[in-house]
This record gives structure tokens, C-alpha cells and sequence, in this order.
């Protein structure tokens, strides 16, 4: 069984975006931030605790990371697998940065009180919603609209047509692009007759086609 499959469905998609966009950039900054969108992030300072006093000698990653996830679960007081795809990113981080700079980091702001009573199955059943369209939504075809969500805030959304990008760089800034995902899809869909797209493109290449969660905004 792989690592993925492990992980609860909430944040499998989440800890994918993180690795396509975030592993190799991670910055001393970024430590305790860079993995804001995960639901799992609430339980950061447990996993980063376990990260520092669990035996990492490990060449198996994966193996690693359950371990890890396991030792947080005693103070998280949760499943291993809300952790697994936090304790991912983590030891990840951790590998990047080194130790001291690991430790040093201050640790994350605290999210807003909304955002920390939902459970995981709110927020999958959110993602999955459909923006109001009346009774021949499904009709209208390319005028079709679809609700944006930015994460980890539910309140923070907007709307875009069918088959338009998630967001426009702003004069070709693309560290501001919203990235996004499909509710409840592991790709986004082909345009033009391309290729399938990877899980994660930048908001200036991918395109919307169905119930879209947005993740992240960068930086």
C-alpha cells in the first residue's frame, strides 16, 4: 500500500500540491507556513515535535513518515492519517533546511476559529459543492460557472467561467497565481485536445472543468 493511499482523502490532493510546488523552494521562511492549505496543518506543532524526537534513521521515507505520524497521533489525539500527509511535508522540510533551522523556526500562526471547527468531512463535502446555477445550470455549457475556493479560508472564494484559468498572472507574476484542484479528481482535463494535464499546473496554464478547490496562493 502506498504512502498516498494511507492518507486521508482530505489532504491526499493537498500534500501532492505541496511536494509539485513547495518542496524544492522551501526556504527557512517557509518552514512553518508553506503547508498553510493542508488540513493537517492544524496539527503542525505536534507533528514538528514528533519530527524532532522520533528516531529518523530511516532510508525508507515512507516508512518513516507513518512512524512519525504514529508518535504525533499521542498529542494530536487523532488518527495517524490526518497526520501522514503533514508528517510528509515535514520530514520533507526537515531533509531541506537542516535541524537548526528546523527548530528555530517560530512556528505557525494560529488559523482562524472557523477554519478549526470544521472536520474533515465539512471540508470535502465544501469542496465538492457546486456554485448555484438554477435548474439549467448544466446547459449552459461554456457560460457554466464554478465556485473558486481559496484554502484553508471558506469564505475566501469567487467564480469563473468554464473552461477559464483559475486566475490571471498579473502582469506575469507568477508567484501570485492561484493554483488549484479538482473536487474529487486526480487530473485536471485536457484543452484543445492536449495531453492530460498533471494534478497541479499554475492558474496561468490550468483550466477549469469541474468543482474546483483552490489551495494556495503564492507566496
Amino acid at each position: 500500500m502506498t504512502l498516498y493511499s494511507q492518507i486521508h482523502p482530505v489532504d491526499r490532493v493537498a500534500t501532492q500540491v505541496w511536494f509539485a510546488l513547495c518542496e524544492r523552494g522551501c526556504l527557512s521562511d517557509d518552514i512553518d507556513t508553506s503547508h498553510r492549505f493542508l488540513y493537517g496543518h492544524r496539527y503542525w506543532p505536534m507533528v514538528k515535535r514528533a519530527l524532532l524526537t522520533t528516531e529518523l534513521a530511516s532510508d525508507d521515507r515512507a516508512e518513516t513518515a507513518r512512524r512519525v505520524a504514529e508518535a504525533a497521533t499521542r498529542t494530536a489525539r487523532v488518527d495517524a492519517d490526518l497526520l501522514l500527509g503533514m508528517t510528509a511535508v515535514g520530514l520533507a522540510i526537515l531533509t531541506r533546511v537542516g535541524r537548526d533551522a528546523f527548530t528555530a523556526s517560530p512556528g505557525p500562526a494560529p488559523l482562524p476559529r472557523a477554519v478549526m471547527l470544521e472536520t474533515p468531512s465539512q471540508v470535502l463535502q465544501r469542496r465538492a459543492r457546486l456554485a448555484p446555477e438554477g435548474l439549467f445550470g448544466a446547459f449552459r455549457g461554456p457560460r457554466r460557472r464554478w465556485t473558486v475556493i481559496v484554502e484553508p479560508d471558506p469564505t475566501d472564494r469567487y467564480q469563473v467561467r468554464h473552461g477559464q484559468p483559475l486566475a490571471v498572472c498579473h502582469g506575469g507574476e507568477h508567484e501570485w497565481c492561484v493554483v488549484g484542484i479538482l473536487a474529487g479528481a486526480e487530473r485536471l482535463s485536457p484543452v484543445d485536445g492536449d495531453e492530460l494535464y498533471p494534478l497541479v499546473r499554475r492558474a496561468c496554464e490550468a483550466r477549469v472543468y469541474g468543482r474546483v478547490s483552490v489551495v494556495t496562493r503564492r507566496p
